[in-house]
């Protein structure tokens, strides 16, 4: 196998990584940044950064679906919006995939604090970022929606933290809808991405089955109670919190031998 912990795993070892799974998860449905929380556990318990990286979108898509499943009811006002975006987000997130499985592990363990800063000070700016464009150039006409979002499916297919908050800047940007609506197409389309992407990582071999599997099982718990709290928990106070972790991550990244 390609990927995998350097040592055998205690049984405490695999129930952080299912904790880690169900933070991640009900984190992503609520904000975005998830995997700020899951890829470096995943690292801390050794296994190399590539597979840690495939390995966790394979966990966070599968467990995402109790996510996925808690939104349904926006679907029907949603859908024509979230079928058109998914055009575009299948072969961007199987490009960022196939980029991922082609780079070598020596050069993504030096983008890894590059890529964790970006997806940090993104969470940070993220409304700065909304108010300056909107001010700047209005609401985007919305066939621009389809280029960004493969730009941001290629992103979320190599490397996914971060994915999430790209998702939702944009559509403030070039798509009507309350932010409810807007966090729901964000949840699908984040799904999706992570989806397509573990279709290659699982045939390239670089996914560790029992870690996905702990991954799995404590996202679907989390994504199910995200989703019921969605609309009862003020997702400025959580993003705080992942801003704080990325920027201490972003240190350790960068200190560690």
């Amino acid at each position: 196998m390609a990927g995998g912990f350097t040592g055998q795993p205690t049984l405490l070892e695999y129930a952080l990584v299912v904790l880690a799974g169900c933070l991640a998860v009900a984190i992503n449905t609520l904000a975005g940044g998830g995997s700020l929380l899951s890829f470096p556990v995943l690292l801390f318990l050794g296994m190399p950064p590539i597979a840690a990286n495939a390995t966790n979108a394979v966990g966070l898509s599968v467990g995402g679906i109790s996510a996925v499943l808690g939104f349904g009811h926006y679907y029907p006002s949603c859908r024509r919006r979230f079928w058109l975006l998914v055009v575009p987000t299948v072969p961007g997130a199987l490009g960022g995939a196939w980029l991922l499985a082609h780079t070598s592990e020596a050069l993504f363990g030096q983008l890894v604090p590059v890529l964790i800063a970006a997806a940090t000070a993104l969470l940070a700016l993220q409304d700065r970022i909304k108010r300056w464009s909107t001010r700047r150039w209005g609401t985007f006409p919305g066939f621009l929606g389809l280029p960004v979002q493969f730009a941001v499916a290629v992103y979320g297919g190599y490397f996914g933290a971060g994915m999430g908050i790209l998702i939702m800047a944009c559509l403030g940007l070039y798509l009507e809808g309350s932010l409810h609506e807007h966090n729901a197409i964000k949840t699908w389309l984040q799904w999706g991405i992570n989806g397509a992407a573990s279709v290659l990582f699982v045939v390239s071999g670089l996914v560790d089955p029992a870690v996905a599997a702990c991954l799995i099982v404590g996202g679907l718990f989390g994504g199910w109670a995200a989703a019921i709290l969605a609309e009862r928990i003020e997702p400025m106070h959580l993003r705080r919190l992942i801003v704080g972790l990325g920027a201490v991550l972003c240190v350790w990244f960068i200190l560690r031998p």
